[in-house]
């Protein structure tokens, strides 16, 4: 309904166009094929190659042409509906009218032909932009659901993958601590099946991070100064060819330069589009005033162009009106002052000042789809965005919760083993410490699976933070790890993301020392508060034989990546007798973030 409210004004007002200019008079003949070519219209965006044709054919029909508003209109809707080849080849095709033309009168006429070319390549321009912006709208959403689709099959198979590894490890210590006393040589295979479970589950977290992080590079930019070049072609084309047809066709020789001023002006069009536009509107009138003859028509036409194309709809649409409204007043005052003041009637002022209104449209229409396009290609690049972000924020969250978890579990399961048959109680503890790593885990995967899958009703997904810091000192203490804790400064708030991003700093390093530094290793853990900023350090002095648990290669790599993202500092490298950490993190994130805006953008 709203096409057709659309189509039947459009299709009127091109029959009454080419009426006026060339379809006088009533013959039966050229009326019905005219009727048929028009009516045609209604369809052309379901066939529009056909409607093309159509009218082409009618216009030869006759003879010729000298408008041919409906072949434009169909030239238009095969540049709008068909790919780019089609649409260039059906532009040519109309190229056949005017061939006819030409044969059928005495000569070519040059300025109609040339007339003609300019108003096809604007229909073509037009429709082949509106197509583009309806592409690369279409291209952003989908990017959009691709990026939601993907955040929730990896969560979810990520979550399928580890909590199995998770499972077996713990069923595997389940069997393990059932046949502690009654049978030790099957809980001796049992603790060997929980260790090769945990070195798979590394290898296999290992290979998913490794793929995750492989982000293709993004497109190069393109060359500031090409891109000047390239503009200030394309405009100073387009100024010459303003100011030639200006020129040929009415343009006085006292009133030369201050023309070519005024349109050397459309230079600045694009960095400032409105006051551009302000002022070959305001020299329109003028020039009306001094030179009711004159015909300027172009130059406010790319101003408006630039207009549409650098703002926004509802901004754009103003001057557009605007524009449209001086088109209308100019031609009227042209028209009264011709006929030496006298004043045209209301019907005829309405007849004459809306053609020319109308000619505000296209080049709004043309700036209008151009502007979608960019906004709709900066979408589906912000999505890439996205997802590549959300697959690195992912792979730092399973790396921070599973690699953690399985070496403790494997650190365990290597005590175990060692103390089977000398100190059952102390393999029971190890045993058990398996099992409530085990349950963490299953817990904060849960929580990364419905931070990244949420329920509309769901509630935030709670994050680890200090306060949890106890409890962490306690189980990194269960794997012979002895850690000593010191704080300096008064405690103070901190945000979401800076208390989750200080966790995972200490949990990764604590865990890095229960791996390389061996049993009966120390770790110094020292938090400095000030009034902007929380350093942290930890140290460890390495004791012993260096373990054998298998590491994934990302954790310090995602430290990195996570502490730089709140606009914090962090280093690691050997230190005096072992390894040293340090990060340094603001109190509240550079960027605001909080748990809930992880599910919109990691």
């Amino acid at each position: 309904m709203v096409r057709l409210l659309i189509d039947v004004p459009l299709i009127a007002f091109a029959l009454y166009i080419d009426q006026a200019w060339f379809l006088t008079g009533f013959h039966p003949v050229s009326s019905l094929l005219t009727a048929i070519a028009f009516l045609a219209l209604l369809v052309r965006r379901r066939w529009p190659i056909t409607v093309l044709i159509l009218n082409a054919g009618q216009l030869i029909a006759l003879g010729g042409w000298d408008l041919g508003s409906g072949l434009l209109i169909a030239l238009h809707a095969v540049a709008r509906h068909r790919d780019r080849r089609t649409s260039i080849t059906a532009a040519l095709a109309c190229a056949v009218p005017v061939a006819v033309s030409d044969v059928a009168s005495d000569g070519p006429d040059l300025i109609g032909s040339a007339m003609f070319a300019g108003l096809a390549t604007a229909a073509w321009t037009l429709g082949y932009w509106m197509r583009r912006a309806a592409q690369e709208q279409q291209a952003a959403k989908a990017a959009q659901r691709a990026r939601r689709a993907e955040r929730s099959r990896l969560a979810q198979d990520l979550h399928g993958i580890i909590t199995h590894s998770v499972e077996v490890m713990q069923r595997r210590a389940a069997e393990a601590r059932a046949a502690l006393t009654t049978d030790p040589d099957r809980a001796a295979q049992a603790l060997e099946a929980v260790q090769d479970a945990g070195t798979r589950s590394m290898a296999e977290l290992r290979r998913m991070l490794t793929v995750m992080r492989l982000v293709t590079d993004d497109e190069p930019a393109a060359d500031p100064a090409r891109r000047a070049a390239r503009q200030l072609l394309v405009d100073g084309t387009l100024i010459t060819v303003a100011f030639a047809v200006d020129w040929y066709v009415w343009l006085p020789e006292d009133f030369t330069y201050v023309h070519a001023g005024v349109l050397l002006t459309l230079l600045l069009g694009r960095r400032w589009p409105l006051p551009v536009l302000l002022i070959h509107v305001v020299y329109l009138i003028e020039l009306t005033k001094a030179q009711p003859y004159s015909d300027y028509i172009v130059g406010p036409l790319i101003a408006l162009h630039a207009v549409a194309r650098g703002y926004d709809r509802r901004v754009s649409i103003v001057p557009a009106c605007t524009t449209g409204a001086a088109y209308a007043y100019a031609a009227i005052l042209a028209t009264k002052l011709q006929n030496y003041g006298e004043p045209a009637r209301p019907v005829e002022m309405v007849l004459l000042g809306t053609p020319y209104a109308l000619l505000a449209i296209p080049p709004w229409l043309l700036g209008y789809s151009m502007h979608r396009t960019a906004e709709g290609r900066a979408a589906a690049r912000a999505a890439e965005q996205e997802r590549r972000a959300e697959r690195l924020q992912l792979a730092r969250e399973l790396h921070d919760i599973v690699s953690h978890t399985v070496t403790m579990m494997l650190l365990q399961a290597a005590g175990a083993r060692s103390v089977l048959t000398r100190n059952p109680a102390r393999a029971q503890e190890a045993l058990d410490a398996i099992r409530e790593a085990g349950d963490r885990s299953m817990t904060e995967l849960a929580r990364l699976l419905t931070l990244l899958t949420p329920a509309t009703d769901a509630a935030p997904a709670e994050h680890p933070g200090l306060d949890g810091l106890d409890d962490l000192l306690a189980r990194m203490r269960t794997t012979g790890l002895t850690v000593t804790a010191g704080y300096t400064g008064t405690p103070a708030d901190l945000d979401p993301s800076v208390d989750l991003t200080a966790y995972r700093v200490i949990q990764e390093a604590l865990t890095n020392s229960t791996k390389y530094a061996g049993p009966g290793s120390t770790a110094l853990l020292h938090l400095t508060w000030t009034a902007t900023d929380l350093d942290i350090e930890v140290t460890d002095r390495r004791a012993g034989k260096r373990t054998t648990v298998p590491s994934t290669g990302h954790g310090l790599v995602g430290l990195g990546e996570r502490v730089t993202a709140i606009g914090g500092t962090f280093q690691a490298g050997p230190g005096t007798d072992g390894f040293r950490v340090t990060a340094k993190l603001p109190l509240a994130p550079v960027i605001a973030w909080s748990p809930e805006a992880d599910r919109s953008s990691a």
